[in-house]
């Protein structure tokens, strides 16, 4: 863990925008999916 008092800057900020950035792939890759399957489901013929 990082003081951010007292170690860099730059190092903490990347460790906290690590996980942000993967919280925003995996719902960008979970709507897309959703999309998809919606897409999929509404273009049947019925």
């Amino acid at each position: 863990m990082y003081n951010l008092t007292e170690s860099n800057v730059t190092r903490c900020m990347v460790s906290f925008a690590i996980p942000l950035l993967l919280g925003n792939v995996l719902q960008q890759l979970y709507s897309a999916a959703a999309a998809v399957i919606v897409g999929k489901s509404g273009s049947q013929k019925g």
